[in-house]
């Protein structure tokens, strides 16, 4: 759980705010007012503690808890005006439960006002049984794996990889040039670029190819959980904590693969490097320290240096781990890849769902061609495969109405038109312009997408149920978007 700043909002106006966030937020959360009433108390919260939401909303702390106020992080929090993180506690429920969880609470002020606080809470056994499935979907023998077993590991190789322009080439060439070596790489790229694809190319080129082949999403996993996963745990280090070795172990003589490094916390990052520098790892709660032989292969989304810059990267991690740096191309940059990529999943999502399409009407492909592709190559992947799933007997036409997703061709339809109550010029606000602007985006989005709410809501990066709450908030139906049957044949 990252150590998040102070937060600067009020909890009595914002109540729709926190449940549009954390309704369905999978830790426990609770928002109190400055007295410790319980304001807000999601679902995840109520499993917890095996309570109603209902029965708790309006209560204090101390009402639904039957713990001390110096024992309980809240109050503490409450008290001191301070964060509480990590806090590892049992307690129980005035119902009885009994709770084991790890918890961080954190002030919401605005100014020098007080208001509440906003608190996180982690059942560690719901953890610990999270960490011991990582681990066994990670481990790998520690003895090199024999040929049969490594195809069956990996199939990626360089000769796999489908693109001949000549940044990806440039590309493909410098991670061939590093695969002979043991030298750190950091592969940089945007999400949905084929880093990780990359990173397999290279380990199956490598003299480590028979060993195991380990990736890691550090963007998905909290710091404490990534912790016991990389360096492993002993047991009584923690409750719940069991002697479990860790990805630098099991991974011994192959190939670790650190995916998003940028989102890596940056206290971790501190004993990621001591790891790689003195090629010792001590596990958590351990005294003694362990030699590794593996070889980190990492990633990164943005340029290292902006992510140096921001705080988000330690330059020396980066030094260290990025000995020989590949960069992919976004594809936006390698449109004429686009043929070849289309062909190939094509082929590949033909065999999944049993059609046999051979391809796409040139129109579709000009658009493509016109398309940014904020998502790169695994939204192409994931376009045609969703297109494959409208073919009925004229795959070109349903093909062509599902790339209105991405409004980017040269004739856009017109959008609809949707009567909108004009604003007098002495009322005009930051806020205001901000709110039409925002409409107007969402207007163009649902125009876009034929009506298709989903849809939209990816195409902006919005969550389906903020994107709902914003049709309600300007009143806008999808269903007024829908095109007719002349809008799908048109052309």
């Amino acid at each position: 759980m990252k150590k998040a700043p102070i937060l600067f909002l009020d909890p009595r106006l914002h109540l729709e705010l926190f449940k549009m966030m954390f309704d369905q937020h999978t830790e426990g959360v609770v928002v109190t007012d400055a007295e410790g009433v319980i304001l807000y108390y999601n679902r995840s919260m109520g499993r917890i503690d095996d309570m109603n939401p209902d029965m708790t909303l309006g209560r204090t702390i101390n009402d639904v808890y039957n713990i001390s106020p110096s024992d309980s992080p809240t109050m503490v929090s409450l008290k001191t005006k301070k964060p509480v993180v990590d806090c590892i506690q049992y307690y129980f429920t005035r119902l009885g439960k009994l709770v084991n969880a790890r918890c961080s609470i954190y002030p919401l002020i605005d100014g020098d006002q007080f208001l509440g606080t906003l608190g996180f809470t982690v059942d560690y056994a719901v953890e610990n049984a999270t960490l011991n499935s990582l681990m066994k979907k990670t481990s790998k023998p520690l003895q090199p794996a024999s040929k049969k077993s490594r195809a069956q590991e990996t199939v990626i190789s360089f000769d796999t990889l489908v693109g001949r322009s000549l940044k990806f080439l440039d590309a493909v060439e410098t991670a061939k040039m590093a695969s002979p070596s043991s030298s750190s790489v950091m592969i940089v790229g945007e999400t949905g670029t084929g880093k990780e694809l990359i990173a397999q190319s290279i380990h199956a080129a490598s003299p480590r190819r028979n060993c195991p082949f380990t990736a890691i999403n550090c963007a998905a996993i909290p710091e404490n959980l990534l912790e016991g996963l990389l360096f492993g745990t002993v047991k009584g280090s923690f409750t719940g904590a069991t002697d479990r070795a860790g990805l630098f172990e099991v991974c011994y003589g192959g190939t670790l693969f650190l995916d998003e490094l940028n989102s890596m916390p940056i206290g971790l990052q501190s004993k990621l490097l001591r790891a790689v520098q003195e090629r010792l790892v001590r596990r958590v709660g351990a005294l003694e320290e362990i030699p590794i032989n593996v070889r980190l292969i990492s990633s990164v989304s943005r340029n290292p240096e902006v992510e140096m810059n921001a705080g988000n990267l330690r330059p020396d991690l980066v030094y260290r781990l990025g000995v020989i740096k590949v960069f992919l191309p976004p594809l936006r940059e390698r449109i004429d890849d686009l043929p070849l990529l289309i062909s190939h999943f094509l082929q590949k999502h033909n065999r999944y769902l049993g059609r046999n399409v051979v391809d796409i009407s040139p129109e579709a492909e000009e658009r493509f061609k016109q398309y940014h592709w904020p998502g790169n190559i695994r939204e192409l992947e994931h376009t045609i495969e969703a297109g494959l799933h409208f073919v009925d007997k004229d795959f070109s036409l349903q093909l062509r109405h599902f790339v209105k997703v991405n409004p980017v061709w040269n004739a856009p339809a017109a959008e609809p038109k949707v009567e909108r109550t004009p604003v007098k010029k002495d009322k005009i606000s930051l806020s205001r312009a901000r709110e039409d602007a925002e409409e107007a985006v969402i207007i163009k989005a649902l125009t876009s997408t034929g009506g298709q709410a989903a849809q939209a809501a990816r195409l902006l990066g919005l969550s389906p149920q903020l994107f709902h709450h914003k049709l309600k908030k300007y009143s806008i139906k999808p269903a007024d978007f829908k095109p007719t049957s002349l809008d799908l044949n048109d052309g």
